[in-house]
């Protein structure tokens, strides 16, 4: 792998109550040797020489922590209680967290939990990207879109902080075009699973790869 010179925080962004899945906690579906979190935690722990690995928890704290207690080990967990109101918060509770710590990271590596294609090939290229280039977002695009993974700068933790309701990350993305990397990526390691169908589908697929 490659040598990171830039100080990394990864976090996984899982808080959310998944109501198009019907009566099923998403984070704790079955995937490889884990869950579909577990998988994305064992990810995020890959990356090498990182400064900490964070994962936003809200719906169904309690039983994701009993479920992943080992995965969750050496893991920072944030709590966003006001998990309702959509991932603006969750990213609005790392902003704050990042904000306050004593040694406040060079950049942040943010990631879904409900994307298990993803490889740690890519993590590291959007690392290398971050550190070998002036930009202070590296994200993932696919097609004209662009969005997370991706890496923000230190300087966009205010803006991180600010963020609430439904609106992600990528609105800082459009926001700052000037200041934006795309690293491009397969189509299939961006398929994120929001329904049961989507689920089964693709657990289906991964035991064929």
């Amino acid at each position: 792998m490659s040598e990171i010179s830039k100080n990394i925080a990864v976090c996984i962004l899982a808080a959310g109550e998944s109501i198009r899945m019907g009566n099923v906690v998403k984070q704790l579906l079955p995937w490889g040797n884990t869950t579909l979190l577990g998988s994305a935690i064992q990810l995020a722990k890959s990356v090498e020489k990182t400064s900490e690995v964070i994962v936003v928890l809200g719906a169904f704290e309690a039983e994701i922590k009993k479920a992943l207690r080992s995965e969750l080990e050496n893991v920072t967990v944030l709590i966003n209680k006001n998990w309702k109101e959509g991932m603006g918060g969750s990213i609005g509770c790392l902003g704050n967290y990042l904000s306050q710590i004593e040694e406040v990271p060079g950049g942040v590596l943010m990631l879904l939990g409900d994307q298990p294609f993803i490889k740690i090939s890519h993590l590291e290229k959007l690392i290398k990207a971050f550190n070998k280039g002036d930009k202070g977002i590296v994200a993932t695009g696919m097609g004209e879109k662009a969005g997370v993974p991706a890496i923000f700068s230190s300087k966009y933790f205010p803006l991180l902080k600010g963020l609430k309701g439904k609106g992600g990350a990528q609105k800082i993305i459009r926001d700052n075009p000037e200041d934006v990397m795309i690293a491009c990526i397969e189509n299939r390691s961006l398929y994120d699973i929001d329904t049961m169908e989507e689920y089964r589908r693709h657990y289906r697929n991964s035991k064929k790869l």
